[in-house]
C-alpha cells in the first residue's frame, strides 16, 4: 500500500517501521538527550494538497522514538512551540531529504532548512534515525511524494 509523505497514514507506517526497540544515538553529547527525553518538530510549508503547513514531532524517550503529525495548522504551531528543536523547510526540500537527493548539511548551509533550539538534540535525533535507517527502508519504497 502506498502512503502519502507526511500524511497521518505515512506517520503510522513510520512508527510501525520504527517499532518499539530502543534506538542507538551513538556518542552524540547533549545534556537534554542524555536525560533520555526530547522532541524535534518539523514544520513543512507548501505541503500538498493545499500548499498548507504540516507539523510533525519526533518524541524521544528512553531511546525510543515516536512520530506524531498535527491534525491541523493551529495544533501544529502549538506542538512546534513546545518542542525542544524546530526544523522548518519547504515540502520540496523535505521530500528531497527523505529521498536522499539532498544532504542535510548542505540544506542547512544553503538556508533551505532553518533550525531553532538545541542543535545537539537535532544531531542526536539524526544519529538515532540514521541507526534506524534499515527499519525505515521499506517505507521509502511505499511513499508517494
Amino acid at each position: 500500500m502506498t502512503v502519502q509523505f507526511l500524511s497521518a497514514e505515512w506517520v503510522e507506517a513510520y512508527n510501525e517501521a520504527l517499532g518499539s526497540a530502543p534506538l542507538e544515538r551513538g556518542d552524540v553529547p547533549s545534556i537534554l538527550a542524555d536525560g533520555g527525553r526530547f522532541s524535534v518538530a518539523q514544520t513543512v510549508r507548501d505541503a500538498p494538497p493545499d500548499a498548507g503547513l504540516i507539523t510533525t514531532v519526533l518524541w524521544v524517550e528512553e531511546n525510543r522514538a515516536h512520530l506524531e503529525v498535527a491534525p491541523d495548522e493551529t495544533s501544529g504551531r502549538a506542538m512546534a512551540d513546545a518542542a525542544d528543536v524546530v526544523v522548518s523547510l519547504a515540502y520540496a526540500d523535505a521530500t528531497a531529504l527523505s529521498q536522499g537527493t539532498l544532504d542535510t548539511a548542505d540544506a542547512v548551509s544553503r538556508g533551505l532548512v532553518q533550525v531553532r533550539g538545541d542543535l545537539s538534540l537535532l544531531i542526536a535525533s539524526h544519529a538515532m534515525l540514521a541507526a534506524a535507517a534499515e527499519r525505515l527502508a521499506g517505507l521509502t519504497g511505499r511513499t508517494s511524494y
